[in-house]
């Protein structure tokens, strides 16, 4: 299972860079001139990505923590159904 959701997450980064490509075109040569992340923002970067790979990979605490929301939303619709 991991290696399958780690191949949906590395097509999709290759599928991000062509649509970007696709639509961007060439960089432009003052774009070159703009200065890459700085070290507090890739920290942040990194962070949220792991973040997002580690909840990709591993959902169930997520399912976990929001089943008990879902349960209770359900329960209030229904009785307003009722």
């Amino acid at each position: 299972m991991v290696f399958f959701s780690m191949s949906i997450l590395i097509s999709a980064a290759y599928a991000m860079r062509t649509i970007g490509l696709l639509f961007t075109g060439p960089v432009k040569p003052q774009m070159q001139q703009v200065a890459d992340l700085k070290t507090p923002e890739i920290l942040a970067v990194g962070l949220l990505v792991a973040g997002i790979v580690l909840f990709g990979l591993l959902p169930a605490p997520l399912i976990e923590l929001s089943s008990a929301t879902v349960a209770l939303m359900n329960k209030q619709i229904s009785q307003r159904l009722l």
